[in-house]
Formats: structure tokens, sequence, C-alpha cells
């Protein structure tokens, strides 16, 4: 009589990934400048984007923000400790129409959060910091959207200039200025030649037009470069107020450790 087979046995041991609950995207801004937009990565494919938020005017009590939401963004059902996301938004400092905004980026440690979540939150806050939570049901003292951060609160994180995006910014800017007026001459060639083959009043006028798509072409590339002037002042002022060194070139700013504010 043949011996059974013997049981086929699996010792290998699987971890179950972990539970990932979706949520939106809020923020508060308890600055005078105007957050354009925000950006959140973490782990476990923790991927979010958040709404513009209006500044805080003078004599306004209390931040903006906290209506707009955007969905969505995967929160781990349990919290464990040293949780970190990467944020990185975009802040308007000069509201003058002609200087682009500035890019930060933070590293944010996660306060502890209970299972029964209502979102994440970014909390904008003076001097370039922030602070993100996930808002819960506790609503305890770190995940409280009622009251701001205090200046003591471990997890505000200090923002620097994000020097990638400002590269990927300054290209953007250079390249739609380029297209613009190269598209302005090349309409004024097409009206200079149109006006070869007419006459009197209509020739005049087409060169008129002419003119005019010459000087938008100059226009729109003075306007680029005074924009790219003004962000270099304005991001060398913020890396002197700092004690940073800074390179312009870049859209650089470099703190050395205990010296940002």
């Amino acid at each position: 009589m043949s011996a059974s087979p013997a049981p086929v046995t699996n010792d290998a041991q699987y971890e179950l990934p972990p539970v990932v609950n979706p949520g939106g995207v809020r923020g508060l801004n308890y600055t005078p400048n105007y957050i354009v937009r925000f950006g959140i990565t973490g782990e476990n494919g923790m991927r979010g984007g958040g709404p513009n938020i209006w500044l805080v005017e003078k004599g306004q009590d209390g931040p903006a923000g906290g209506g707009a939401e955007t969905c969505c963004i995967g929160i781990p059902e349990v919290w464990k400790p040293d949780m970190k996301v990467t944020i990185r938004w975009e802040a308007e400092k000069m509201s003058d129409g002609k200087t682009p905004g500035v890019h930060y980026v933070a590293e944010a440690r996660i306060p502890q959060y209970a299972r029964e979540t209502a979102g994440m939150w970014a909390i904008f806050l003076p001097g370039d910091r922030v602070k993100v939570m996930v808002r819960d049901g506790n609503a305890n003292g770190r995940n409280s959207i009622s009251a701001r951060p205090t200046d003591d609160d471990p997890y505000v994180a200090q923002g620097v200039v994000d020097e990638e995006a400002e590269r990927k910014a300054a290209e953007r800017r250079r390249k739609n200025a380029e297209g613009t007026a190269t598209e302005r001459r090349r309409m004024a060639k097409a009206l200079e030649e149109e006006a070869l083959s007419a006459a009197g009043g209509e020739a005049t006028e087409l060169r008129r037009q002419a003119a005019e798509q010459r000087r938008l072409a100059e226009a729109v590339e003075a306007n680029a470069a005074e924009a790219e002037a003004l962000l270099a002042q304005l991001l060398q002022r913020e890396a002197a107020a700092r004690g940073c060194k800074h390179d312009a070139s870049q859209a650089s700013a470099d703190c050395p450790e205990g010296k940002a504010r």
C-alpha cells in the first residue's frame, strides 16, 4: 500500500496592504500672501492637490480658506510614528500683477490621528511655514482647525524655495513669452506682405497694423524680462532676511540649519 502524499504546506507569511481611505484636501491661510496652489505627496501612494486660498486681509479676524475642497487623497487608516508628507506650494508674495509667485517645499510630519478622519488639511503660516494634518473625530489639540497652530507646535514645518519648481516655472514663462512674440512677428510679416499688394489707405492701414504687432511682440518680451528681474529681487530679499546664501541665476535659497526663521 502506497503512502499518502504529504499535505502541501506554505509557510510564507503574507502582509496585507494597509487600508487607505479617500479624503478631501483643504487649507487655511494665516498669511498675507495668496496661495496660488499646493500639492501633497506621501507614502502608500498618498497624493493630492489642494485649492487656491485667498490671503488674510488687513483687519480680518481669523484665517482665509477652509471652504473649498479638492478630491481626493489617500489617507492610511492607521497612523504610524514619523509619518511624513512633502508639500509644495506657490505663494503670491507681491500682488503687483507683474511678479510671479514663489514656489516653496517642506517636509512635514503628520500628527497622530484616530481612525475616524475628515480629510487632510494644510495650514499656511507666516514665515513660509506650514502644518499638514489629518482632521479626526477627536479634533484634539494637534488636529484641530479651530485654533491657529502655536509657534512651538512640533508639527509646523519650515518651507524653503523649491529650486526645481522655480527653474521649471521660469522656463515655462520664457517659452510662453517667446511663443507669443514669435506669433506677433509672424502676423506683422503677413500684414506687410499683404500691404505690398494693396494701395492707398488700405496699404497704410495694413502697415500700421504690422507695426502694432511688432510693438506688442517687444512689449511681451520686455514684460517677461521685467517679471524675471522682479522675482529675482524678491528672492534675494527673502534670502538676505533669513541670512541665507542666494544664487539669483538658479532662484535658489540655501538656508543653513538653524538660521531659517
